[in-house]
């Protein structure tokens, strides 16, 4: 097993420039917002801790996808994330794609990753980035370990889990 060191960084940072009020200075009239933007370093000593991290590009076949998280596809080989949860995630659909790609548990041995009931739709060129901290609800697990993609066609998104 390699170690795991991960950055991530989620950041929006939206500059406003305010004209028309005689009080301010032209060469002083922004606001910055970037108050929620954050930074963080996670390895296996960190709290939460991260283990493993898995990459890959998932292709839809007939619209559809399962990712079985005892057996992700990798570059460096098949990765088994059993006895771990997620703690952070990044899901990007392709800019070719036809359509939107919708994440959620599996119809079988649903891994709730973040609860019950959920999904999460990943537009055409878009990205959903998550830090889940140690809040996700289960560990990976025989019972608990699959993820469904449904879209167009041959559609595909990229996507990067870190475990811990």
């Amino acid at each position: 097993m390699m170690a795991v060191s991960a950055t991530y960084k989620s950041e929006l940072t939206v500059t406003d420039t305010i004209s028309g009020t005689p009080a301010l200075s032209t060469s002083d009239n922004t606001v910055t917002h970037n108050a929620l933007n954050r930074n963080l370093t996670l390895n296996a000593t960190s709290t939460p801790d991260a283990e493993l991290v898995a990459e890959f590009r998932a292709t839809l076949s007939g619209g559809a996808f399962t990712i079985d998280l005892t057996a992700i596809p990798t570059l460096l080989g098949t990765v088994d994330a059993s006895g771990k949860k997620v703690r952070a995630f990044k899901f990007r659909a392709l800019s070719t794609n036809s359509g939107a790609i919708t994440v959620a548990p599996g119809a079988s041995h649903a891994y709730n990753m973040l609860g019950t009931g959920w999904s999460i739709p990943v537009p055409v060129d878009g990205e959903v980035l998550m830090y889940l901290k140690d809040t996700a609800p289960a560990v990976v697990d025989s019972s608990a370990d699959t993820l469904s993609l449904s879209g167009t066609g041959t559609d595909a998104l990229d996507v990067i889990f870190l475990f811990g």
